[in-house]
């Protein structure tokens, strides 16, 4: 998933958050405690140079999860990209905009979140330029059992924190998705 034009894929993977499986008879939950953020902000951030290049390819990707035939049957979701049968991941360009923009606007925004799972990079340079790839897990928020709250996961994104957002100051302090970056709040709950 690294940086088309970096090295990342060399780099260390530096894991952000923490997980524990419990199994409940044939069922297994995970229970994970790390920082969380809105993806409609997330969707939003990603997308300002994309506007600002007449919507081509952005520095993000999103891979949904698919559907098996019964639960989309029984899902009150739109599932236009998770359908069985119908791609769930799409290279950088319209079409990963067009999908990214779907899924933010298809859920309410304080229900489908992503968890920080870890990052790579950072120490990378390409003509005096340093890059950071940042790895999340989509989730929606699901009832609370006992206190935590239960998650459905919905698939994976990943995106660059690198100079392509020095003209946005805010989405770059954002998306370098640090504990101390504005908007990522520590979170703990279970998903399965």
């Amino acid at each position: 998933m690294g940086h088309m034009f970096t090295e990342v894929w060399e780099s260390p993977i530096s894991s952000q958050y923490m997980l524990e499986v419990h199994k409940f008879g044939d069922v297994a939950l995970g229970r994970f405690w790390g920082r969380m953020c809105d993806y409609t902000r997330l969707h939003a951030s990603w997308m300002k140079p994309v506007e600002a290049n007449d919507n081509g390819p952005g520095y993000f990707r999103v891979m949904l999860d698919a559907v098996s035939a019964d639960d989309a049957a029984k899902s009150r979701e739109p599932l236009e990209y998770r359908t069985v049968g119908h791609m769930r991941e799409m290279w950088p360009g319209r079409e990963q905009n067009k999908m990214s923009d779907w899924l933010a606007s298809t859920h309410d925004p304080s229900q489908l979140m992503v968890l920080r799972l870890g990052s790579r990079g950072g120490r990378v340079h390409l003509e005096g330029v340093e890059t950071r790839e940042v790895v999340g897990l989509i989730l929606l928020r699901g009832q609370s059992l006992e206190g935590l709250t239960y998650w459905h996961r919905v698939g994976f994104c990943h995106w660059i924190d690198g100079d392509e957002y020095n003209d946005w100051q805010d989405a770059r302090e954002f998306l370098a998705a640090k504990d101390d970056s504005p908007g990522w709040v520590q979170e703990t709950g279970v998903f399965g």
